[in-house]
């Protein structure tokens, strides 16, 4: 562990931050994963510094930790338990940002995320520019809203739930290895080419609400709210308090039609994609000849057995959000 006071001399490696004693204004946690790449980019002197001078915008900074990846979730748990801290801050990608968002909910605390990852869904979710500089210099902007999140019993998501191709793209991208941002985008490139030649035949009944889809899906995305038609490499959901789950299902079929589909999604057709089934439900029911699924939850693999549902909460979390332009 590695904590920074805000005073102006750092502690040494180890010590916890003092706490302002000022109770009228919020006090802020910032837990920032150190092995994000974007972290790694930056001197750590420069980079405690931005924090400190962003996190007076939102009010007294009563913790700073940069933290390993095997000492994160206690740090952050931590942060969320306290009940001296009005706001946790959290730098990471989207993996980092949905396990903070899950530990948000559960002690009914607000949240504000950082772009320290690849596609930054939670971040711009919430409205903050991708760059950091950028969302830093936003962070006196935000206000507190609730959006809705996801659940898989007691395993939530904010932004997505992912079966068969996608999972595949994850776990051949991590075998594969990378070193820097370009590295994870090129191996996830080529990952997706070979989930495309020798795409998944998952054998499924998808019942959601009053529509069922049964037969055999290369890919099923179920998303917390219905996804903008709009091109983006990472699609964000029309509203974030729709209410309902959206589910994007492709059959297994021919290379060149996944790769059409595939497309059709870059350029932000999703709804209205023709290779894809498309439904909305407050709760998706997932069955499998199989006795267990590998998933993708916001981006982290998952092994669920099978059958489970998926259920939207409205309104779960609270979140730091720069209001619309």
């Amino acid at each position: 562990m590695h904590a920074m006071s805000t005073a102006d001399a750092l502690p040494d490696a180890g010590e916890s931050a003092p706490v302002p004693s000022d109770t009228g204004a919020r006090r802020v946690a910032m837990i920032v994963n150190r092995q994000a790449g974007t972290v790694r980019s930056w001197d750590e002197a420069a980079l405690t510094a931005r924090l400190r001078a962003a996190a007076d915008r939102l009010g007294h900074l009563a913790e700073l930790v940069l933290a390993d990846p095997a000492d994160l979730h206690d740090h952050m748990e931590r942060a969320f338990a306290d009940p001296a801290i009005d706001l946790v801050v959290i730098g990471g990608g989207d993996g980092t940002a949905s396990s903070a968002a899950a530990a948000a909910i559960r002690h009914g605390k607000p949240i504000c995320v950082l772009p320290l990852g690849t596609f930054n869904l939670f971040a711009r979710l919430s409205g903050f520019p991708p760059d950091l500089e950028a969302a830093l210099a936003r962070l006196g902007d935000g206000e507190l809203v609730s959006i809705d999140a996801g659940r898989i019993g007691e395993r939530w998501f904010v932004h997505h739930v992912s079966i068969g191709a996608h999972p595949r793209v994850i776990r051949l991208r991590e075998e594969a290895g990378y070193t820097n941002r370009r590295g994870k985008m090129l191996a996830g490139i080529r990952a997706w080419a070979h989930a495309i030649l020798d795409p998944p035949k998952l054998n499924l009944s998808i019942g959601a609400d009053e529509t069922t889809l049964r037969g055999a899906f290369a890919s099923v995305l179920v998303t917390v709210n219905e996804l903008a038609e709009q091109p983006a490499m990472a699609p964000l959901p029309r509203d974030p308090l729709g209410g309902r789950l959206a589910v994007y299902a492709t059959r297994t079929m021919s290379p060149g039609r996944l790769i059409l589909f595939t497309l059709m999604a870059l350029a932000g057709r999703w709804r209205s994609n023709p290779f894809a089934a498309f439904a909305k439900a407050r709760r998706v029911a997932i069955r499998s000849t199989r006795p267990s699924l590998h998933l993708a939850m916001d981006g982290e693999q998952v092994e669920m057995t099978v059958p489970f549902h998926v259920e939207l909460v409205p309104a779960a979390l609270t979140v730091l959000r720069l209001p619309a332009a």
